[in-house]
């Protein structure tokens, strides 16, 4: 279940998976307020993409290998099911939403 905050797609209570979705689009959403010291703690899912290698293709706001996650949060932005289908392409990969490029399946990212 998602539950937004005052920050968009801050997430409390998502899986994992989910959360490191939601967090690198919170992330996105974030990087346009220069990074104030004002904003409130990292989200979860921001701790652990940074924890990973997710940062070896994608960034906040250009396309690297990936798509930036500015992209991925203007594509989700309102849709329903937007977190499962995240969090179920960060443990499964993915290829065709953004390009040819496939993403690679992550399983040990943890859904619980």
């Amino acid at each position: 279940m998602m539950i937004l905050c005052s920050r968009p797609w801050r997430l409390i209570g998502a899986s994992v998976a989910a959360s490191v979705a939601a967090g690198l689009i919170t992330a996105s959403a974030l990087a346009g307020n220069g990074g104030a010291s004002s904003s409130p703690p990292m989200p979860k899912g921001e701790i652990i993409a940074k924890h990973s290698n997710c940062f070896s293709c994608h960034t906040v706001d250009h396309k690297v290998v990936g798509p930036a996650f500015e992209t991925i949060s203007k594509k989700f932005t309102g849709k329903k099911g937007a977190q499962a289908t995240l969090a179920h392409a960060i443990r499964h990969g993915e290829v065709g939403t953004f390009g040819k490029i496939p993403m690679p399946a992550h399983p040990k990212i943890s859904q619980s």
